[in-house]
């Protein structure tokens, strides 16, 4: 990695385009920061999309094997994957990716790659990943109008996953959580093939809107409260701790009980972590995961935040980390 940076987002709401003009204005503040750290132009980028317009659907294809010597090639691969995309996609929805679960090649038990293997008949079980052909335009027009071209659109949960959780835990079972502002989102990858994704409309910004409204504070120093003192949960609170709300500049210097504030937290990030567990239940996985949870985002990284997790999950939780990245 030669550099990474972070602007102001701004046009965009829940990962959806509410306004290209200010969306551009940030990727292009982005991209003019990146290329000051790196020294050099950029021509071209992958960009990760998620939100709540992505639906996934599990499609089967079948081919014959084209080779007389009943060999399977890449180009069989292929070809029947092609033959697995021939699904009937909702209104105003377009595949994003055709990612393969496992393949069997005359009626054999599954197999991860059939190439070199001989047949005379190659099926494959594939998930099928859609997105909002309107989201997706919208997307890529923004990052057009910045003279960018798009190597490449990606479901920004697949790059996540694939990068924070081992080998061994795909196979075993995990699940990946990322919790950003507007939005929580998950992925449950378990014998090395993803079995569920889903979005979750709650996300750290409305623990911060649950202290303003509860304390009565600007939305401003409500953020600033969550970083600096909250937690998400009150254990080991007694009545006597205390904050001084001129910490984070309010001026009529208030004091509020500690456990006050993380009972508001904690009340959320419960509900967060209950419909997180619901969709577990959706998937059949809900407390039988061997890997695990890996939590990521900003939201993840609230105080207190793993331990209730792992009470309402009933699995282990961890924060995840790039794995093998310098």
């Amino acid at each position: 990695i030669l550099g990474t940076v972070d602007v102001q987002s701004a046009g965009i709401h829940k990962g959806a385009i509410t306004s290209i003009e200010d969306a551009v204005s940030s990727v292009s503040c982005a991209i003019d920061k990146m290329e000051r750290i790196i020294g050099s132009p950029i021509d071209h980028t992958f960009v990760g999309v998620g939100g709540h317009a992505i639906i996934t659907d599990v499609s089967k294809g079948v081919i014959a094997v084209s080779r007389p010597t009943g060999e399977v090639t890449n180009e069989d691969v292929e070809r029947v994957l092609e033959a697995a995309r021939t699904v009937v996609t909702p209104i105003n929805y377009e595949i994003l990716h055709v990612i393969p679960r496992f393949f069997r090649v005359d009626g054999s038990n599954q197999v991860k790659d059939p190439v070199g293997m001989t047949g005379v008949r190659l099926e494959a079980d594939a998930m099928i990943v859609q997105a909002s052909a309107a989201h997706m335009r919208n997307v890529t027009r923004a990052i057009y109008r910045t003279s960018l071209n798009i190597d490449d659109l990606v479901l920004s949960m697949l790059a996540s996953s694939d990068i924070v959780t081992t080998e061994r835990g795909r196979d075993m079972g995990v699940a990946v959580v990322d919790i950003g502002g507007a939005q929580t989102s998950l992925v449950i990858i378990e014998g090395g093939d993803i079995i569920h994704v889903a979005s979750i409309p709650i996300g750290s910004d409305h623990i911060s809107a649950d202290l303003s409204i509860g304390l009565r504070i600007a939305i401003e120093m409500a953020e600033k409260l969550k970083i600096s003192e909250g937690t998400a949960s009150v254990k080991g609170l007694t009545k006597r701790d205390e904050i001084d709300l001129s910490c984070i500049g309010c001026e009529d210097g208030a004091v509020v009980p500690k456990k006050f504030v993380a009972e508001i937290i904690e009340a959320r990030v419960e509900e967060l972590f209950d419909k997180i567990d619901d969709e577990f239940k959706v998937a059949g996985r809900s407390g039988v995961l061997p890997a695990g949870v890996m939590c990521i985002g900003g939201g993840a990284k609230l105080q207190g935040m793993l331990e209730v997790a792992k009470h309402r999950l009933r699995l282990p939780v961890a924060y995840g980390y790039p794995i093998g990245i310098t």
